[in-house]
C-alpha cells in the first residue's frame, strides 16, 4: 500500500518476491533484474493502478523462470504490455488464478510453450484483450479464463485440449467454428469471430458461450 513508491533503488538485491510485495504501489515501469525468476507469491504487483509495462533484464536466463503467481497483476487497469518469459510453465499458482484478471488495457498476450493449463478467471475482464497466442500444449482451459474479454474475437484451441471450465469465454466476443454444434442463440456482436477447436474435443454450450434462452 506504498501508493508513492514508483521506484527500486537497488533491484538487483532483490531474488524472491513474496505475497502482496509490492501491491498497491505506484510504479509505471517495473524492470525485473535477473536474479528474480519466479513471481510466485501471491498479489505481487496486484492493484498498481498506474502500471504500464513490465520488463525483463537482458541477461536474464528465461530457462530458469517457472511461475507467475496468482493475482500477480490483479487489477493494474493501465497494464498495455508484458512479454512473459518463456520458461514460464505455470501462470497462476493453486486455488486463485486470477493472475491478469482487470488488466483493462492489456491487449495481447502470447502464452508459453511450457505452460499447459490456463487456469481460473487468469484474464478475466481483460476487456481490450483482442489477442492471445496458445499453442499446442494447452490441454485445459479454467472457468471464466477468458470470461468478459468482449475485444477477443479469435482464438485457436489445439489437439490436446480436454477441459474447457464453464464459462471459460463467457461474453467475449467469439462464435463457434462449427456452428450447428451448438444451439443458435448465444451473445456475441462480432458474428464473424471465430473459436477454431479440434473436432474430436467435447466442448458444452455452457463452457464456452453466454447462452441465453
Amino acid at each position: 500500500n506504498c501508493t508513492s513508491l514508483t521506484s527500486i533503488t537497488d533491484p538487483e538485491g532483490i531474488d524472491k518476491l513474496t505475497d502482496y510485495m509490492f501491491a498497491n504501489t505506484g510504479f509505471e515501469i517495473i524492470n525485473l533484474p535477473a536474479t528474480i525468476t519466479n513471481i510466485s507469491g501471491v498479489g505481487v504487483f496486484s492493484n498498481c493502478k498506474n502500471l504500464r509495462t513490465v520488463k525483463f533484464a537482458d541477461n536474464t536466463v528465461v530457462e530458469k523462470w517457472s511461475t507467475i503467481g496468482d493475482k500477480a497483476f490483479y487489477n493494474c487497469e493501465k497494464l498495455e504490455s508484458i512479454r512473459i518469459p518463456s520458461g514460464v510453465s505455470e501462470i497462476g499458482g493453486w486455488d486463485e488464478g486470477q493472475a491478469f484478471a482487470n488488466c483493462t488495457r492489456l491487449r495481447e498476450i502470447t502464452i508459453p510453450e511450457k505452460v499447459t493449463e490456463i487456469k481460473t478467471e487468469t484474464f478475466v475482464n481483460c476487456t481490450v484483450l483482442k489477442s492471445v497466442n496458445l499453442h499446442e500444449n494447452i490441454t485445459k482451459i479454467g472457468q471464466k479464463a477468458f470470461g468478459y474479454c468482449g475485444a477477443l474475437e479469435q482464438i485457436n484451441l489445439g489437439d490436446k485440449i480436454t477441459e474447457i471450465g464453464i464459462g471459460a469465454f463467457l461474453k467475449a466476443c467469439i462464435s463457434p467454428h462449427r456452428s450447428q454444434d451448438y444451439p443458435a442463440r448465444y451473445s456475441c456482436v462480432a458474428a464473424s469471430s471465430v473459436l477454431s477447436y479440434p473436432t474430436t474435443s467435447h466442448i458444452s454450450t455452457s463452457s464456452v458461450l453466454d447462452y441465453r434462452r
